[in-house]
C-alpha cells in the first residue's frame, strides 16, 4: 500500500499530468496513469486487455514476478503482452537463480536478446543435466541451473539492450541523509 501512495505522490510531484488513480477493490482505473498492486492483477487482467488503452507498464519491484509458475506471474504476463512499452524496476533482479531474471526479461519482451530462455540459461548459468524419476518409476532428464557464469558478458549484453544498473556508491551523493525514527506502537492496537 505504501508503494502505491509513494508512486502517486511522485507522479504528482514530477509531472504536470494530474489524472492518476490508484485501483482499489472493484474501482477501475480512469486516469492517464493507473496504479495497481500485483495481487489485484488476477482480478483486472481481463478488463485491462479488453479496454486496450494502456501503452506502457512499469513493474516496480519486478522480482516479485520472478517465477513463471506462479499465478501472479501469469496474470502480469497476460496484462503486459499487449502493451508496447514495458519497464521492470528492481534492486534485486536475481533473488535465487538466473531463472529469476529470465522471467522478468520475458515479461518485458526482452528475453529474445539471448535467443530464448534456454539459450540464456545454457550460456550464463552452470547448467547440468540430471536424471529424475517421475511417477511410475520413469526416468527423465532435466536441466538444473545453479550460479552464474560469464557474468561480465551477461552484464554487458543487458546494459547494451535493456538494463540500467547503478551501484550505491555511484548514487550515494544523490540520496538524502539517513534518518532514524522511533514509533511507539501500543500493544492494544
Amino acid at each position: 500500500k505504501r508503494a502505491k501512495i509513494h508512486w502517486y505522490r511522485s507522479w504528482m510531484e514530477w509531472t504536470d499530468q494530474r489524472k492518476i488513480t490508484i485501483w482499489t477493490g472493484d474501482m477501475r482505473g480512469q486516469g492517464q496513469v493507473d496504479i495497481i498492486h500485483y495481487d489485484m492483477c488476477a482480478n483486472v487482467s481481463d478488463y485491462i486487455n479488453q479496454v486496450k488503452r494502456y501503452k506502457s507498464i512499469v513493474l516496480d519491484e519486478s522480482h516479485k514476478v520472478k517465477s513463471k509458475t506462479t499465478a501472479r506471474y501469469q496474470h502480469v504476463e497476460l496484462i503486459s503482452k499487449h502493451i508496447s512499452y514495458r519497464f521492470a524496476l528492481s534492486g534485486t533482479p536475481i533473488v535465487n537463480t538466473l531463472k529469476d531474471l529470465a522471467a522478468q526479461l520475458a515479461i518485458i519482451g526482452r528475453i529474445d536478446i539471448f535467443g530464448n530462455e534456454f539459450k540464456l540459461m545454457q550460456s550464463y548459468s552452470n547448467a547440468e543435466q540430471k536424471d529424475v524419476y517421475i511417477k511410475g518409476g520413469k526416468r527423465i532428464k532435466v536441466w538444473e541451473y545453479n550460479g552464474i557464469k560469464n557474468e561480465t558478458q551477461l552484464y554487458s549484453i543487458l546494459r547494451a539492450n535493456c538494463f540500467i544498473g547503478r551501484k550505491k556508491r555511484e548514487v550515494l551523493h544523490d540520496l538524502p541523509p539517513v534518518t532514524t525514527s522511533i514509533v511507539d506502537c501500543p500493544a492494544d492496537g
